[in-house]
Parts: C-alpha cells; sequence; structure tokens
C-alpha cells in the first residue's frame, strides 16, 4: 500500500499532468490515431501492456481491454495518475526496466505514448526487444516516437522567431521544445545533453531572446533520463528485424506534429 505520507506529492504530480500540453500529453489526433489502430488491429478480450502510467491510455485499455497492466520502474506516476483517468477492473502495476527481457508477463498489445524518447538511442535494440518478448506470437505494439529527419532551424534564435512569427498565444514549450532539443543531439549520448540544452537556453535568457517565464518554461522539459530523437529511416531499420511495420500515422493538431509519428508493428 502507498504510504499516506506521499499522498500529497502524488496529487501535485497529478494536477502538473493536467497542465501539460501536447507533444509531452497525448493530444486529441494522436487518441484518435490509437483509437484508429484498435479499431483495425485490435480483438476484444485481450490483454494490454502500458509502457508507463499514461493516463489517456489507461481510459483507452478500460474502453477496450479485457485487462491493463502498467510497466514501469517507480509506481508513484501509476498511482499519482489514477485519479486522471478511468480504470480498468483489471488494472495492475508491474515493476520492470523496459529494457530488460525475461518477464513472465505476456501482452496481446502494448502500448507506449513517447516510451522510445527516453531511452538512448544506444538502447533502442534492448528496448525493442524488450517489447518484442513482452508481446505474444502475432502481438502488437503501437509506439509514439519523436523524429529527427531534419531540423529546419539552424540556432536556437532562428526557433524563437519562428516561435514569435507563426505562434505568438500558444506556450513556447508546445511549439518550440522538440525543435530546440534537437540542435544538441548529442551523437555519443545517443540522446540530447541536457547539460548543453541548459546551458544555451540560459543564455537566450540572459540575451533578452525569450522571456523568465520562457525559460522555465522550457527548463521544465529536463528529465532524470534521456531525451532522445530518432531519424524515421533509422527507427524502421530497429524495427526490422523484430516487427512488420503495419503503419504509420500523423497527428497534425499541434506544431511540432510532424516529429511525433504513432506505428503500429506486429511482433514476427
Amino acid at each position: 500500500m502507498i504510504d499516506s505520507k506521499k499522498i500529497l506529492t502524488l496529487d501535485s504530480c497529478a494536477k502538473a499532468w493536467e497542465n501539460i500540453k501536447p507533444p509531452v500529453r497525448p493530444s486529441k489526433q494522436m487518441l484518435a490515431i490509437y483509437e484508429g489502430y484498435i479499431g483495425d488491429y485490435v480483438s476484444s478480450n485481450k490483454d494490454w501492456g502500458i509502457l508507463g502510467s499514461t493516463p489517456e491510455l489507461r481510459s483507452l485499455g478500460a474502453k477496450y481491454a479485457s485487462s491493463v497492466c502498467c510497466l514501469d520502474l517507480k509506481h508513484e506516476h501509476y498511482y499519482s495518475f489514477s485519479t486522471l483517468c478511468r480504470q480498468h477492473p483489471k488494472e495492475s502495476f508491474l515493476q520492470c526496466n523496459w529494457l530488460s527481457t525475461g518477464q513472465a508477463e505476456k501482452f496481446n498489445y502494448v502500448l507506449g505514448d513517447g516510451s522510445t524518447s527516453m531511452v538512448s538511442l544506444h538502447q533502442y535494440d534492448d528496448f525493442l526487444n524488450s517489447i518484442h518478448d513482452l508481446l505474444l506470437p502475432g502481438g502488437y505494439a503501437f509506439l509514439r516516437i519523436q523524429i529527427a529527419n531534419t531540423n529546419p532551424f539552424g540556432n536556437p534564435s532562428e526557433v524563437v522567431a519562428w516561435h514569435r512569427a507563426n505562434h505568438p498565444s500558444q506556450p513556447i514549450f508546445r511549439t518550440s521544445s522538440f525543435y530546440l532539443q534537437i540542435l544538441w543531439q548529442d551523437a555519443n549520448l545517443g540522446s540530447v545533453n541536457t547539460e548543453i540544452y541548459c546551458r544555451e537556453l540560459l543564455a537566450l535568457f540572459e540575451a533578452g531572446i525569450i522571456t523568465s517565464d520562457e525559460y522555465q518554461e522550457l527548463m521544465s522539459s529536463i528529465t532524470p533520463y534521456p531525451i532522445s530523437y530518432v531519424e524515421q529511416e533509422s527507427f524502421e531499420a530497429f524495427c526490422a528485424p523484430l516487427f512488420t511495420i503495419l503503419d504509420v500515422r500523423f497527428p497534425n493538431d499541434f506544431a511540432c506534429s510532424n516529429l511525433c509519428p504513432v506505428y503500429a508493428l506486429q511482433k514476427k
């Protein structure tokens, strides 16, 4: 049972999620894509595994699955986000590492929204092997990834200028954080170099290019896990030995939605 002393912290976490906007939180069109895949590929009375505790995916599971299991290293988000979703009567939590194989539990479907962006590119083989291992024969994975095929911006000032000209009424994090982060994707790390990212954001603020509020907003994207972007061709090459790519669809209801395809994969 969860420690009662953590209730306030978990409540704060849930409230923070409610204020998060796409692309971190699934947009309406992202959810429509998942539902489209469910309509195309999901049979009734099947078991789902969800990478993490994304409340929107859990609500879909409550609607369509025979059981739902949320898989993550820590349980805090699972309990916190339970207040934000429709829970399946047979929903459970399994503490596990997404990069490890050998879990006893197997699923017909595995869903992950942005999960690939939380591992280094150097860990993609392990990550996809783990997803493959979690699936029953012929099972499906629906994964929203973050891609970095090309970045139309050569420096952070160009990103901010584009935001000012095209999306002045929207939060800068929602329109520009992905484009800024991609500028500091480090090939050696296989992920965004957050040390340089933080330093460059501070330089933008000190130069008067972004405001104090915008600086704080962009800094809120810093996480304890890697932030990575993958070239679409590379992702498909990673998938090829393990999965058949059935479909790939893009949302278009937020500024950087062209970087957020949702893949439908079937286990080979």
